[in-house]
């Protein structure tokens, strides 16, 4: 049977992301596995992380304690890459390079401790073996079986608070079945009930041979996850007729910085007016996007968009740029009392350097200061 592929992305809180995280030390068929610790770190010195822990037996009764590390701790995590004359490092421990899975591992040797294998798995993991009965080749062989345990075909990875997962299936409707195990699956790991099962959605993408690269193919499972949560379905299969503007939205991100490059946002104004004598003492700015292919936008269309993908900064500083310009522009045309409101999201207004960037803006034309007025949305 020819199999395709299905990429699907969870979009679900920061507690069903530790699933994924407690999946890297798994329960093995016919080992003895011992509870999960789990750690986390957050230090003064601003090392992050977490570790979890487990102790194993394997089948033929081979003994050692597995614990997998994400982060940056204080030893930042990092295995030992070199290696002395003979092997030896000091006090009579000693070090060899080997392959575990085809991943480059180092087994150290320590007199009184045991043996102890470190796998780098990834970017920003690192399982450790320990075990003071177990040999070099048990060790390996244990180490192999827990990168495996996680099944063939599959890679799992989590960001912010979605998960990802690329997996073979046989059909889209097998898919949507795994997905709602999963689901349900993530639920019940979380204890309290803090996790309701509206609270995790799943959007399915089929690879194809065109899919446009990994970053395109996570974008549009991410966006039926999302409309799986706005219409309360759970899971959605990318592709539908109900998914049509998800190409849309990719388009338009992808349109994003030669936009700004071609000055296409434009300023509108919305107005206050004194109700006493009505006149129009001030105004809103609102961008536009003037899109040379689908005309006008409005910013329903694409701030939602920006704001998701972390580059509404981006937009939000070029609107500031425009509304000084204008200012100024009002200045020497001798209007001297017309005051502007400027928007900026939250998460423009919260990152690092925002008001510098917003002095340096300022500083580049010449207006009365009084009449700027930022404005948090």
């Amino acid at each position: 049977m020819k199999l395709r592929q299905f990429l699907l992305a969870a979009a679900i809180a920061a507690l069903a992301a530790s699933q994924a995280f407690a999946a890297a030390l798994p329960e093995v068929e016919g080992w003895a596995c011992g509870p999960l610790r789990e750690t986390q770190l957050d230090a003064v010195s601003g090392h992050q992380g977490q570790w979890l822990e487990r102790e194993y037996r394997t089948a033929n009764g081979v003994k050692f304690l597995a614990v997998w590390m994400e982060g940056a701790g204080p030893k930042l995590w990092k295995p030992v890459t070199e290696v002395g004359e003979g092997g030896e490092t000091s006090g009579g421990e000693s070090a060899e390079k080997i392959s575990v899975a085809g991943r480059g591992a180092m087994l150290e040797s320590r007199p009184v401790l045991g043996l102890s294998l470190v796998v780098k798995l990834g970017k920003d993991g690192v399982l450790t073996l320990e075990s003071q009965s177990a040999d070099r080749d048990e060790l390996t062989r244990a180490a192999e079986t827990l990168k495996a345990a996680g099944g063939p075909g599959d890679i799992l990875a989590h960001c912010g608070g979605d998960i990802y997962a690329l997996k073979r299936f046989d059909s889209a409707q097998s898919a949507r079945e795994w997905a709602r195990e999963v689901r349900e699956q993530i639920c019940a790991g979380v204890s309290g009930g803090r996790l309701r099962a509206e609270d995790v959605t799943v959007g399915v993408h089929p690879l194809a041979k065109n899919h446009g690269g990994l970053e395109q193919t996570m974008f549009h499972a991410h966006q039926c996850a999302l409309a799986a949560a706005r219409d309360g379905t759970g899971e959605r299969l990318c592709g539908t007729e109900l998914c049509r503007s998800c190409e849309e939205r990719w388009q338009l991100l992808g349109d994003f910085d030669c936009a700004l490059e071609r000055h296409e946002f434009q300023l509108y104004l919305q107005f206050f007016v004194d109700s006493y004598n009505f006149r129009m003492v001030g105004g809103e700015a609102l961008s536009r996007w003037n899109h040379p292919r689908l005309g006008r936008l409005d910013p329903g269309r694409y701030i939602p968009l920006l704001e998701g993908d972390g580059r509404i900064g981006a937009l939000d500083l070029y609107g500031l740029e425009l509304t000084c310009a204008f200012l100024e522009e009002l200045g020497r045309a001798g209007v001297e009392d017309f005051f502007i409101s400027c928007n900026f999201a939250r998460r423009t207004f919260s990152e690092p350097g925002f008001a510098g960037k917003c002095i340096e803006i300022v500083e580049r034309h010449e207006f009365r200061r009084k009449l700027l007025i930022m404005e948090v949305t």
